[in-house]
């Protein structure tokens, strides 16, 4: 089940929370995209879809999670822009949304 969260603050900072949360219960995240990295490694000048400039400051990242709980392995993906980060998530227990909202503060 595909879940959708908007949490105050940075991607960042919630990915490290989120991390850290994971380590606790016995599961970890592997980065398999990160913008800013994708960015910083190529000479595209695109412009940003929110800012329309070519400085931007959205962050997008996609974390393969592995949770002792769960056989196969979930997906995260993480959208800042604007300060609120969105997360969209496949977690049919519950558990990771649980972790994310036990360390971030939920937004409307």
């Amino acid at each position: 089940m595909s879940r959708a969260l908007a949490l105050a603050g940075g991607c960042r900072p919630i990915v490290l929370r989120f991390e850290l949360a994971l380590a606790e219960c016995g599961g970890h995240a592997l980065r398999s995209f990160d913008l800013q990295s994708a960015r910083a490694s190529s000479n595209c000048d695109c412009p940003c879809p929110h800012h329309h400039t070519t400085d931007c400051t959205c962050q997008y990242v996609i974390l393969i999670v592995y949770t002792a709980q769960a056989p196969l392995p979930r997906t995260v993906i993480l959208h800042e822009f604007e300060g609120i980060t969105r997360v969209t998530l496949d977690d049919p227990d519950g558990l990771l949304t649980g972790l994310l909202r036990e360390h971030a503060t939920e937004v409307a």
